[in-house]
């Protein structure tokens, strides 16, 4: 094959992966729109037309079972939505006493919500659970 052959097929190649990728981040985008029309938070309080923006400005992250997401304390940098699998909210009263569970946020709740609006520290720890399915 001489090489301005092999040139286009590496090109043509390049634009299917590409193609992949753009249905990808398609797929992406309508998944987290469809999940946002979920949260209850968002029903109440926000134009269904702001959805997409809001899908655009997600980022997803995924933490392992144990893992603090924030710290009570802590000034509050994000809301937090939950996709999937459950978050432990724990709350330590005074400095000699142990934090106590205080709920389990599953699937469409969500946390953070405060740092919308006004800087101010959070008021419970939030980790990471195991999940029901594993």
């Amino acid at each position: 094959m001489c090489s301005s052959c092999w040139g286009g097929v590496a090109h043509v190649l390049w634009l299917c992966r590409r193609a992949e990728d753009h249905d990808e981040k398609r797929k992406d985008f309508e998944f987290k729109v469809a999940f946002l029309k979920k949260v209850p938070l968002l029903m109440n309080h926000l134009p269904r037309s702001e959805l997409p923006k809001m899908a655009n400005s997600l980022t997803s992250r995924v933490w392992r079972p144990g893992q603090t997401l924030v710290s009570q304390g802590d000034t509050g940098k994000a809301l937090y939505l939950i996709q999937s699998g459950v978050a432990l909210v724990y709350v330590r009263e005074a400095a000699s006493r142990p934090p106590e569970l205080r709920c389990t946020l599953k699937s469409g709740d969500y946390f953070g919500g405060h740092t919308l609006l006004t800087s101010r520290p959070n008021i419970a720890t939030i980790v990471a659970g195991q999940s029901e399915e594993g």
